[in-house]
């Protein structure tokens, strides 16, 4: 059991914390949602194993379609942080390497794509954005840094127009940002998971963290809590109500504090692995559920076992059922085909057929 804590420690990466003064917004009403409210798809079957290369898969913590061609392929525990592989010749070229470079992000945070089709890569908490496009005929992608937000982020991604969206850093009060082109704040909106927080303290996203996606034809940001069991959609229209939907399983959780008064850190308890990865498009977006109770530490290796589709109105739509846990995913809605990373033993790129219901 000490070895499960201290897990749980090194993933968190628990720090001292004071509290912050700040006003809570109003959170909407939820929307709860079961496995049974979806369209049950099975995915065996319809697998297609595109490349197990090394060099381009490693130890993958997202994947990105850029477009029908190209995926973007986001590494750990290599010098290079992200990898283009080209679907039709199997070619691949570094997108960004490990480093403080002008070019280079010692982490990066998030992927996405912008409104003509360039990959957007930003770093954590160092203001670091830089565009990438495949370079033809190179080993190395064309790369063109951009101007750095304000303010610190957690998560940056293309929002409508050369605008963009981010997950805000602990120390801001909002659960979302809206930048514009040069990283300017022009609003900020959202709301942090409803549950049971310790004395004085107020929530950030460094102890709820996230994935992000968004839709600039619906002009809407979903946020996918990784631990909580929360999936929040949240109009960039303040007009709009923002939407609260909760589930699949309801367990009681809380954030408790840990340590003592010289040296303390918050931790989600239980801690649960919920949701992981979201995808998203103009009719609806998807979320890759976990669902696993971290007791022991094979539990520290599951990953998303199934893929749940909703509309932007927060409707349960199609539940796809993987053969194989995935530690990434992505969904080209353009094409009807979800790309994952899956060990088959070794980390292999995987594409499944799908239909357009």
């Amino acid at each position: 059991m000490r070895s499960v804590f201290c897990s749980i420690a090194l993933w968190l990466l628990l720090v001292c914390s004071g509290c912050i003064n700040r006003n809570i917004q109003e959170k909407p009403d939820s929307k709860k949602f079961s496995l049974d409210d979806f369209e049950k798809v099975e995915l065996a079957g319809t697998d297609v194993e595109l490349t197990s290369d090394g060099d381009v898969i490693g130890m993958v913590k997202e994947l990105r379609v850029v477009n029908d061609s190209i995926l973007a392929i986001s590494q750990v525990r290599s010098e290079n942080n992200v990898i283009l592989y080209n679907l039709n010749s199997g070619k691949w070229q570094v997108a960004n390497r490990r480093g403080l470079g002008p070019l280079e992000i010692p982490n990066v945070g998030s992927m996405s794509t912008d409104g003509s089709g360039r990959l957007l890569l930003s770093g954590i908490y160092d203001g670091k954005l830089i565009s990438v496009a495949w370079n033809n005929n190179e080993n190395e992608a064309e790369m063109i840094p951009l101007t750095a937000p304000s303010e610190s982020c957690f998560k940056i991604i293309a929002g409508n127009g050369t605008g963009y969206i981010a997950l805000a850093a602990p120390i801001m009060r909002s659960r979302l940002i809206v930048l514009d082109n040069i990283g300017n704040i022009v609003d900020s909106l959202g709301t942090f998971p409803d549950v049971e927080l310790p004395e004085h303290f107020y929530p950030n996203n460094f102890y709820f963290q996230a994935d992000l996606a968004y839709s600039p034809k619906e002009n809407k940001a979903v946020v996918v809590n990784k631990s909580w069991n929360e999936v929040g959609i949240h109009p960039l229209d303040r007009s709009k109500a923002d939407i609260i939907l909760t589930g699949p399983v309801f367990p009681e959780l809380s954030l408790k504090r840990f340590g003592n008064a010289e040296s303390f850190g918050y931790a989600p308890y239980p801690l649960w692995f919920m949701f992981s990865g979201a995808s998203a498009n103009e009719t609806g977006f998807a979320v890759g559920f976990v669902g696993v109770e971290a007791k022991t530490e094979a539990d520290f290796d599951r990953h998303t076992g199934s893929i749940l589709e909703f509309d932007w109105n927060g409707n349960p739509l199609r539940r796809f059922i993987l053969p194989a846990e995935a530690t990434a995913f992505d969904i080209d809605y353009s094409n009807n085909a979800i790309y994952t990373i899956e060990n088959r033993p070794d980390p292999t790129l995987v594409k499944y057929s799908i239909t357009n219901d």
